[in-house]
């Protein structure tokens, strides 16, 4: 598997990601730099990373993954671009990320990679 950065020609196989989820496409101009995980030119999933301009805090958002792979290769993905999107969020100088979402699997996720959950299943925060 290797991260890369989001390519916006790769936007059409991210909403057919969101439609197999049953996600609403988010316009292609409401979404920053990204990252990717591949492997054998296939992507895994995306996630994308909002920085604040008036608060040390960066926001991981609109993390999908490949339908069509198993839970375990799943999990692996997201893993490895969480690592990717906060070692870039910290190559920054910023300290904190935040990530909402409703899905209690992904919740779950980063809990235990030691973010912690502010409210019910909607966001999570680490610092460092």
């Amino acid at each position: 598997m290797l991260l890369k950065k989001y390519n916006p020609l790769d936007y059409k196989e991210l909403c057919s990601f969101w439609s197999k989820h049953n996600h609403p496409e988010i316009p292609a101009t409401c979404l920053p730099d990204g990252i990717v995980v591949k492997e054998d030119d296939k992507i895994l999933c995306f996630g994308f990373i909002y920085l604040v301009n008036n608060a040390s805090i960066a926001q991981i958002a609109w993390t999908t993954t490949n339908p069509e792979i198993g839970l375990k290769k799943r999990y692996k993905a997201v893993n490895m671009l969480f690592d990717g999107s906060i070692s870039y969020i910290h190559s920054l100088g910023i300290k904190n990320i935040m990530c909402f979402s409703d899905k209690p699997s992904l919740v779950k996720l980063l809990n235990r990679r030691g973010m912690r959950i502010a409210n019910d299943h909607t966001l999570c925060i680490e610092s460092f």
